[in-house]
């Protein structure tokens, strides 16, 4: 890739490859001088994800390719140190949208190796010109994900394990994609103390500004988990995670869908998932994040009906306080009831 995607994607390896190539430096060195271009932009990356939900650049900073590549990989240490996962969701989000306006006008071959540095296997397809084939499994991975009708499977063009997209599905395949992979990146342990005084004071007031932004980001549980009213569908899910054993994704999108619409936090929902036999911190957590509504579009998702778990064979025989309600977030409040002698429908 030319130098010019290298200050266009500086996620990628390449662009950390050449940079290395190019100047060594320490965090404890990001005081001097010389440096103070690298951090300035850093914190303004960080900056525009908070104010913008994008990292913002300008024809002027790309030209300045060491820089603007350099501020990346600053930027996301900055954000590790100040170790806020709905921070982290915020930049990691701000820099893909970046990422994706600039896929949406770029040409196939770059598509394809950033594709491929991502984990996804995709290919162009002969006679378009822009139209991609990609494996089945990578869209399921992120385009599941997405709410409108064409995204959807059962409305896309399948053949031979592979999903036919257009070169801007591509990019917002990508855009999920690549907010994932800067996540994780951001789980580095770094400490405050570890940058020098001019970078503290950086941190230190992108933590203020955050602090002030953060107390609007609240959500409100729609009903409380109790171990003891939760739902038989729920408890089979989270035994069987106990166990050790693995869990479909219907099953995943169901369990944490209900926990986040329950009052659980972030980490309860995780220490539930540490036992599975693929857990992976970094992924599960954004995942989580996501369906909580902390990152990606930030909705909050709802736990599928009964009648539509039933229909993905999650549903086990439920009991009489199943056979009263349609949605599992109801069985605590309609439990509850009938121990208390007051069988209304809550349906």
């Amino acid at each position: 890739m030319s130098v010019l995607r290298y200050a266009k994607y500086p996620f990628l390896k390449d662009a950390a490859a050449f940079i290395s190539d190019q100047v060594d430096i320490q965090l404890h060195e990001l005081g001097g001088e010389e440096f103070k271009p690298i951090v300035q932009r850093a914190a303004q990356r960080i900056s525009q994800a908070l104010t913008h939900r994008r990292v913002l650049t300008s024809s002027a900073e790309l030209v300045d390719y060491l820089c603007e590549v350099l501020s990346f990989p600053t930027a996301v240490a900055m954000v590790s140190a100040i170790n806020d996962p709905q921070l982290k969701s915020v930049y990691a989000l701000s820099e893909a949208k970046a990422a994706y306006s600039n896929l949406r006008e770029e040409d196939p071959k770059t598509m394809l190796a950033i594709s491929s540095e991502l984990g996804i296997k995709a290919e162009p397809i002969l006679g378009t010109i822009s139209d991609f084939n990609l494996n089945l499994a990578d869209y399921l991975r992120h385009a599941t994900n997405f709410h409108q009708k064409k995204w959807k499977l059962v409305n896309r063009t399948l053949k031979h394990g592979m999903v036919q997209v257009t070169h801007q599905e591509l990019a917002r395949i990508l855009q999920e994609a690549i907010q994932g992979h800067i996540y994780q990146k951001t789980a580095a342990r770094i400490e405050v103390e570890d940058f020098p005084e001019p970078v503290i004071a950086e941190i230190e007031g992108i933590k203020r500004r955050w602090g002030k932004i953060r107390e609007t980001m609240g959500f409100r549980a729609s009903s409380v988990d109790d171990k003891a009213n939760r739902p038989p569908c729920v408890m089979r899910m989270v035994e069987r995670l106990e166990k050790g054993e693995h869990l479909s994704h219907p099953e995943r999108f169901a369990l944490t869908t209900y926990l986040a619409n329950s009052g659980r936090t972030i980490d309860e929902i995780l220490s539930l998932y540490s036992t599975s036999p693929d857990f992976n911190p970094a992924r599960t957590e954004y995942q989580v994040r996501h369906l909580a509504g902390q990152m990606g579009s930030r909705t909050k998702y709802k736990p599928p009906k009964c009648t539509t778990m039933k229909t993905q064979g999650i549903c086990p025989d439920g009991d009489e306080v199943c056979e009263r309600i349609r949605h599992p977030l109801q069985y605590p409040l309609a439990k509850s009831r009938r121990q208390g002698g007051g069988w209304k429908g809550v349906g």
